[in-house]
């Protein structure tokens, strides 16, 4: 059986340097100190938003209350980052007007919550996140391990190491989900 490609021109098709992927949102992790609860002014800063933790009460913007284990202190910061307004209690265990603009905070589990930049892509590589003070950790000194998405076009098809890929929705450098490898089950 022989197999004609053509390129009838409503497609654009062209050798790739590296296969098409998906955008990817870089990430970091905040640990308590499990046994040890954060301490009165300990901050963790994301991006040049600062989040101090107070023995309470919340007062000022970013303030974050202690609460009865790192855990709980951990969880009022989680519901802080992304104001939470059914499981946090705003003016009570924090002090935030709006959401991160650039960070989600995962769900606590095992003693830390996952920072997920909101835009995916290498951009939010250059988030900052530090701590200061002697309770819990932060992975990394910046959010890691986003990836510019392939951007594309509905139908353009691309292929590396003889490997068709298709684009089947418009995809910029943010995208996930526009482009499919092809692969032919049986002729």
């Amino acid at each position: 059986m022989n197999i004609e490609v053509v390129n009838t021109g409503d497609q654009d098709t062209k050798l790739l340097g590296a296969a098409p992927v998906d955008a990817v949102a870089a990430t970091a992790t905040v640990t308590d100190g499990n046994l040890s609860n954060y301490d009165v002014n300990q901050t963790i800063t994301v991006g040049t938003k600062v989040y101090k933790f107070v023995a309470g009460p919340v007062a000022v913007e970013g303030d974050i209350l202690i609460g009865a284990s790192a855990d709980a202190s951990l969880n009022n910061l989680v519901n802080a980052i992304n104001n939470d307004q059914i499981l946090g209690t705003p003016g009570v265990d924090h002090k935030v007007l709006a959401a991160h603009p650039l960070v989600t905070a995962g769900a606590m589990g095992a003693h830390a919550t996952v920072l997920t930049a909101r835009t995916k892509g290498v951009s939010g590589n250059a988030i900052a996140l530090s701590m200061v003070g002697a309770f819990g950790t932060v992975s990394h000194a910046h959010l890691l391990g986003g990836v510019d998405g392939t951007p594309g076009t509905p139908t353009q098809i691309e292929i590396y190491n003889g490997q068709p890929y298709i684009c089947l929705a418009p995809a910029t450098i943010t995208t996930t989900g526009a482009w499919k490898k092809l692969t032919i089950a049986g002729l």
